[in-house]
Formats: structure tokens, C-alpha cells, sequence
């Protein structure tokens, strides 16, 4: 980046390095959404570890429960039995929680 003083000098800043963190930053999409019967859960890479998933309903009760295997990228879950509503997707990984959320139409 340039930077210009009010005397018009100017000098670069330094290059910075950011390492990428070794954490598992899963991200993940849901689609359709707002989903009828059946929704797709894929993540942005595939999970180097094993991954939990739970859908809960608006008042946090866990309506549904499944897994993710290491080396998984795409499942999908049938969600048919659920009533129509707002729900959160929540993937955890040891201490990583990520939460989407899902609608559900009838």
C-alpha cells in the first residue's frame, strides 16, 4: 500500500504474511431454503473431522440429530417430518459451532 504524507513524499508499507489458521472453520450452506422435504448440508471443504449436526426448533429443543464422517463435503437430511418453521442447523467440531438457519414450508 502507498502511503502519501501532506507533503506529498510517500513510502509502501510492508508486506504482511497472514497464515491461514489450523483450525477447522467449517462453513456451510443449506439449500433449498426454505426447504420442503428434503435439504442439502454442504460444507465450503471437505471435514478432515468427524462433524456432529443438529437441527433445533425455535425453542432449542434438538429435533433431529446426525453425523458427518471425516472426508464428507455434501449430505442430505429428510427433513419431511418436521412441521413448518424456522429452525438452526448447528455443525459442531470439538469447539467449533457454526449455525444456519433453516425454513421449513409445508
Amino acid at each position: 500500500m502507498r502511503l502519501v504524507d501532506i507533503d506529498a513524499s510517500y513510502k509502501y508499507s510492508p508486506i504482511r504474511v497472514v497464515p491461514k489458521s489450523d483450525a477447522v472453520e467449517q462453513e456451510f450452506l443449506l439449500y433449498p431454503n426454505p426447504a420442503i422435504s428434503d435439504v442439502s448440508i454442504v460444507l465450503n471443504e471437505a471435514t478432515d473431522v468427524d462433524m456432529q449436526v443438529r437441527i433445533t426448533d425455535a425453542l432449542g429443543q434438538i429435533v433431529k440429530t446426525t453425523s458427518l464422517a471425516r472426508g464428507t463435503q455434501l449430505i442430505k437430511l429428510n427433513v419431511s417430518e418436521l412441521p413448518k418453521g424456522v429452525y438452526a442447523v448447528i455443525l459442531t467440531a470439538g469447539k467449533i459451532i457454526r449455525v444456519n438457519k433453516l425454513v421449513i414450508i409445508k
